[in-house]
């Protein structure tokens, strides 16, 4: 899992390198994984920091392998607080706090996708898989 979160890392940082974010935007990605990092020296009990970082690379990265590495990975480390690790609660709170960074982001800059309509096709094409499984 940590091997996976650290070559997920370098990929959230080259996309974002090669996106040429605006200032404050790259400031506020550094302070975010900052604190998502700072859960491996601080014993702080309410959030898991690979949660907090899986979740704001998947709604925030601008390439779609980082996006779904991202949620490969969450779902990993959602199996492993869930099942192996008996209900570890702090995912809901790593998931909660990159939601909100996420959002935070969104808010200010209106779009975080270039390309919104390939987004748009593929959650309906992923929406479509998952309703023909279901059927």
């Amino acid at each position: 899992m940590f091997r996976s979160s650290f070559r997920l890392s370098r990929s959230f940082w080259s996309a974002r390198a090669r996106s040429k974010g605006d200032a404050p935007s790259i400031v506020f990605d550094a302070v975010f994984v900052g604190l998502a990092l700072t859960r491996a020296v601080l014993p702080i009990p309410w959030y898991s920091g690979h949660a907090l970082f899986l979740t704001y690379a998947c709604l925030t990265s601008t390439t779609l392998f980082v996006r779904l590495a991202a949620l490969a990975v969450l779902l990993e480390v959602a199996w492993f607080k869930i099942v192996v690790w008996d209900f570890d609660l702090t995912l809901f709170g790593g998931i909660a706090l990159g939601v909100c960074g996420a959002w935070w982001l969104w808010q200010r800059a209106n779009v975080i996708h270039p390309n919104e309509q390939k987004v748009d096709e593929l959650q309906t094409y992923i929406s479509d898989i998952i309703m023909a499984h279901a059927e």
